[in-house]
């Protein structure tokens, strides 16, 4: 389970070191136009909520975060998705193998 656990782990470090470079290549156009489309996506499905179930302070920082989106929070999160889907799969896959 070891080995699964640290290709997970080398896997999340490469994606979020790729994440990271891709954004320093693209330039700030390209991740201005990333952010108004997130921002687009929040929006809308801030509109698809029922009005019983929406809170506006949440939406209002839900907003604010999506505008306010940097590199290191796109490299943060994109790493703690490929480690956290990484590991879900090593540990079964871990027990399987076993000898």
């Amino acid at each position: 389970m070891a080995v699964g656990g640290l290709t997970a782990l080398f896997a999340a470090l490469i994606s979020a070191a790729s994440v990271v470079g891709l954004a320093n290549g693209v330039g700030e156009p390209t991740l201005a136009r990333h952010r108004a489309e997130a921002l687009e996506i929040v929006q809308m499905q801030h509109a698809e909520t029922p009005k019983a179930k929406r809170n506006a302070t949440l939406e209002k920082q839900q907003l604010q975060k999506v505008a306010n989106l940097t590199v290191s929070d796109m490299a943060v999160g994109n790493f703690s998705l490929v480690l956290l889907v990484g590991l879900l799969l090593a540990f079964p896959g871990g027990i399987y193998f076993r000898e």
